[in-house]
């Protein structure tokens, strides 16, 4: 492989010699030639397309190859903790869990969602908080955003979203 620096007026050689060694070390690395390059590329893309399917397969699974699973989400308005659960059997054991994981004796359950649904919890920098669940992640913390940001003029931000399965 051969490298060709060319400098131009007002570059930094040192900028131009470090640019050339990272690109040579990573095509050195990748592949030699582009059909290698593209055998690389493909090969990236199986595993990435993979590692996705096994992190969401819990989640879209269908209904009646499982029984009803639920979560939960819970929160303390006084010290600002969450806690959430998922998993559970049945909506009251969800929500007992959540509370639970919270640490806080004024928490109380503020979402859930069962059977693939998801549950999110949004929070706005003045204290003000609103929970929502969606058929997907996306709408889920959509829901918790909108309706936190009709509470207040503040920065509203998703803090937790989970999924029943």
């Amino acid at each position: 492989m051969k490298t060709t620096l060319k400098l131009q007026r007002n570059w930094k050689p040192t900028l131009m010699l470090a640019l050339a060694i990272v690109t040579c070390a990573t095509t050195a690395v990748r592949a030699e030639t582009p059909w290698q390059e593209a055998e690389y590329r493909r090969d990236q893309e199986r595993k990435a397309r993979a590692y996705q399917d096994k992190l969401i397969e819990g989640c879209t699974k269908s209904s009646a190859s499982r029984s009803d699973q639920y979560a939960a989400i819970a929160y303390s308005p006084a010290t600002k903790n969450w806690g959430y659960s998922y998993q559970y059997p049945n909506l009251a054991a969800a929500q007992r869990a959540a509370v639970g994981e919270c640490k806080t004796a004024d928490a109380i359950p503020v979402g859930w969602a069962s059977n693939g649904w998801y549950c999110a919890l949004a929070l706005g920098e003045d204290g003000s908080w609103s929970a929502a669940s969606g058929a997907t992640a996306a709408v889920a913390k959509a829901e918790a955003l909108k309706e936190c940001r009709k509470l207040t003029t503040t920065q509203c931000v998703v803090v937790e979203c989970v999924c029943s399965r």
